[in-house]
């Protein structure tokens, strides 16, 4: 869905038999990017506050 891939189109390809399924998994997949994205800014944060104590 990321690559403009409609959501019918992964379902099928992941072998769903209902939309819901598919979209459940999609929820999970943003909530997931969203949550290693605030981790990585974080990290990256400290490593530039450490490297101005330096």
């Amino acid at each position: 869905m990321n690559n403009d891939v409609p959501i019918e189109t992964v379902s099928k390809m992941s072998g769903n038999t209902n939309l819901r399924t598919t979209q459940h998994y999609a929820t999970i997949l943003v909530l997931k990017v969203s949550k290693d994205r605030m981790k990585l800014k974080i990290n990256y944060l400290d490593a530039r506050d450490d490297w101005k104590c330096n």
